[in-house]
């Protein structure tokens, strides 16, 4: 019969260690077949003042994979002190005279808890529960998203500015201011006298006149 953790503790002898031992039993035993299997297991960690602390049976599951000739089996976890110059007679005992499928024992850690399979499987579902529910509602929200209208945020008034002159006009130097003189214009040229006649000419005409009997004055 299992007895209290603390209580075995208390008065656990310095040659006893803490144990646990799985094994897996064949699929086709029966509800009392399995009864008496797990009733020896007792008696034989019982032998030498072992202690069963705690112990779980698990129904009927299939193997990771196959072992033998088997594919199925039932699990049977016992929490158990035991002293530790026995132990490989333990072991012996479960492997030639218990009819297991598989077997093994470990030595529990400084105040181990015991956990049975069937806990830890419903950790594993409780977890994978939960992260599929995250998942959906991540799914959920993402899907809203994308269908719900975007707010079209509206656009403050646009002051107008007094035009100014371009940065790229005012960083210019102003040139220096070039001054056009303008010329005097000179003085039309006055218009070249007429060539004086020649009045050597007129002189001899004139006194070929006088000189003329023929013509009275």
């Amino acid at each position: 019969m299992a007895v209290s953790q603390k209580e075995v503790r208390s008065s656990m002898p310095e040659d006893v260690r803490e144990y646990e031992l799985m094994v897996i039993l064949p699929p086709d035993l029966t509800e009392t077949d399995l009864k008496t299997k797990v009733q020896d297991f007792q008696e034989a960690l019982s032998q030498h003042g072992g202690k069963v602390i705690d112990q779980e049976v698990t129904p009927v599951r299939d193997l990771a994979y196959r072992i033998g000739k088997y594919d199925r089996g039932t699990y049977a976890t016992f929490h158990f002190a035991f002293p530790i110059e026995h132990v490989q007679e333990l072991e012996k005992l479960i492997r030639i005279e218990m009819g297991v499928v598989r077997h093994m024992i470990v030595t529990c850690p400084k105040n181990y808890v015991f956990k049975g399979l069937l806990a830890y499987e419903e950790e594993a579902e409780a977890l994978r529960l939960k992260e599929a529910e995250e998942k959906k509602a991540k799914d959920n929200e993402d899907m809203e998203r994308r269908n719900s209208p975007r707010p079209v945020a509206a656009r403050p008034a646009r002051a107008e500015k007094p035009s100014e002159v371009p940065a790229s006009a005012a960083n210019v130097t102003p040139k220096a201011e070039v001054k056009v003189e303008k010329k005097e214009e000179a003085p039309a040229p006055a218009p070249k006298a007429a060539p004086k006649a020649d009045l050597s000419k007129v002189d001899e005409q004139l006194k070929a006149i006088l000189d003329n009997p023929d013509i009275s004055i």
